[in-house]
């Protein structure tokens, strides 16, 4: 990794005007001094003297096939882009300066001002598309080299992109991967509030009116609202899902946040301030802070997750924590169980006729008394009589026997039946208590 060495423009020299600086492009220049030895530390010692202060003249990085030089302060603009004092160019950009000295390896200091300029868009969470020449400012013809070069320009990009993460691919437009349910399953598995939960649905009808994904949003108010939980300056009865500012907002007390009337209403607003990072319709009327970021210069130029990092919060990870700690889980959910039918009964196999089932026990048959002393027994069934004719008698005496037995568990049926009139529903009417329906 190449080192920076920083060696600064002293304060109050008139090269180094002091104003404020906020990073919103990147201006890439050639020094267009091809003198031997005309290296990074020699334009750090020029940017230090007489010469340079006269013009003014200034910018923060100079780049040789060796070293990194850093001339002023990230957070101070320089006078580099030749638009004027209050040229977005002088006061948005930072300037970097790849030397041509004919003892140096150009090759070497343009692949060093890639390495650089891909670190500077991973701090300030810039993209590739806000790398700019010295032209797009001035039209002056610099970076000469790269812009003199068959394809310079678009290789030199190539290399800057090839140094920068390959995780900000998650889109924040485009349909839902999950459904609402999946997202409720994952907001109970991680213990949310029930309020959490149940706005669930609301994301899902605002994705598909707006065209934002909803389950990046609800990830997003996972992570702001602590699954619903809330717990910071922003309070649950504020129904602000995603810690959207009041548009005139000077700190980060409660009433800095947005309030919104309801939950629903929280959630509209939530996909309305997205809107305006990506370059979507709102819905609706959007609140007062929609406003505020439609005046940003990446206004509706927004399209990864990973870039709402020192955007939507100052925290350059913002976004990469939101796709790491709680989309990724979200997309993982399984669907919940539907709740599963009652087991049919077991299928007879063709060709097969179902089981009998199992005859019901027969009562045992009344007894019968004890003859009293003295009287005769009555003679048993074919007593006296022929083998055959006893063969007979018993049949029939079996028969009577089974016919007995049938007629008396019939009564018995009979006895316990209940009294029948109407339908269920009377029924249930007439039980309830009081007689009312």
């Amino acid at each position: 990794m190449p080192t920076i060495i920083v060696d600064l423009i002293p304060r109050g020299r008139r090269n180094r005007p002091g104003y404020p600086l906020n990073p919103r492009y990147l201006t890439i220049h050639d020094t267009a001094n091809t003198g031997t030895g005309a290296g990074a530390k020699a334009h750090a010692l020029y940017l230090k003297g007489d010469s340079a202060a006269s013009i003014p003249a200034s910018w923060h990085f100079t780049v040789d096939d060796t070293f990194i030089v850093q001339h002023l302060p990230l957070d101070e603009n320089g006078w580099h882009a030749g638009d004027g004092k209050e040229g977005p160019g002088n006061r948005t950009s930072i300037g970097i300066e790849i030397c041509e000295n004919r003892d140096g390896i150009r090759a070497e200091a343009e692949k060093r001002a890639a390495w650089l300029t891909a670190k500077l868009l991973r701090d300030f969470s810039l993209k590739p598309v806000q790398v700019k020449q010295h032209h797009h400012w001035s039209g002056k013809n610099c970076p000469r080299v790269l812009r003199g070069r068959p394809g310079g320009w678009d290789s030199f990009l190539e290399a800057v992109r090839l140094q920068l993460p390959s995780s900000g691919i998650t889109p924040l437009a485009g349909k839902a991967a999950v459904t609402a349910a999946q997202a409720q399953e994952w907001a109970r598995k991680r213990q949310a509030h029930p309020r959490f939960i149940e706005i669930a649905p609301v994301y899902w009808s605002c994705g598909a009116r707006t065209g934002l994904r909803p389950e990046v949003l609800y990830a997003q108010s996972a992570k702001e609202t602590a699954f619903g939980r809330y717990g910071g300056a922003v309070k649950a009865s504020q129904n602000n899902w995603a810690g959207i500012k009041v548009e005139q907002a000077v700190g980060d007390s409660t009433a800095d946040f947005e309030t919104f009337v309801s939950p629903e209403e929280g959630v509209r607003g939530h996909f309305n301030h997205m809107c305006a990072y990506v370059g979507l319709k709102p819905v609706g009327e959007p609140h007062g802070r929609y406003r505020v970021v439609l005046a940003q210069p990446w206004a509706g130029q927004v399209c990864f997750v990973e870039e709402l990092g020192g955007r939507w919060a100052v925290d350059a990870d913002y976004g990469f924590s939101i796709v790491r700690d709680y989309l990724n889980g979200l997309l993982a959910t399984l669907p919940p169980l539907a709740d599963e039918p009652p087991p049919e009964p077991p299928m007879t196999p063709p060709g097969e006729l179902p089981e009998k089932p199992a005859p019901l026990p027969e009562p045992d048959p009344p007894g019968v008394p004890e003859p009293e002393p003295g009287t005769p027994e009555k003679p048993e069934p074919g007593e006296g009589a022929s083998p055959g004719t006893r063969l007979f008698e018993r049949l029939l005496y079996c028969i009577y026997s089974l016919l007995k037995g049938m007629t008396a568990r019939l009564e018995r049926k009979v006895l316990k039946a209940p009294e029948r009139g109407g339908n269920g529903c009377d029924k249930r009417r007439s039980e309830a208590p009081g007689g009312r329906s």
